[in-house]
């Protein structure tokens, strides 16, 4: 299937079904997905691996460790109040307006 296309998207894979479900931080790939896409990428093709807060960082790193990239398995938090926050851009989040997120957001806040 990867010999078909040059660039290989997967953003926010999870273990299980749904994010509130038992597995979801469990790894969403095989073994031996892990080393296709692997090897793909090493025969020149373009991975872009996407991953949001906890649990999907969980789910993407046998993945990623493929890689030599570290997933983080959590959320942000604001220091000051400990309050949470479970988006990375726009209105009201810990890391501002990036050049890749030109919108406001609503930010779930614990």
């Amino acid at each position: 299937m990867l010999a078909k296309g040059n660039i290989l998207i997967i953003a926010n894979a999870l273990g299980a079904e749904g994010m509130g479900q038992a597995g979801a931080s469990n790894s969403a790939f095989t073994e031996a997905e892990c080393d296709a896409v692997r090897d793909w990428v090493q025969a020149g093709g373009s991975l872009l691996l996407i991953t949001d807060h906890a649990p999907f960082g969980s789910a993407a790193e046998s993945l990623a460790k493929r890689f030599g990239v570290d997933m983080s398995k959590g959320y942000t938090f604001k220091s000051s109040d400990r309050s949470f926050r479970a988006c990375n851009h726009g209105k009201g989040s810990l890391l501002g307006r990036s050049g890749l997120a030109q919108r406001e957001t609503n930010c779930l806040t614990r």
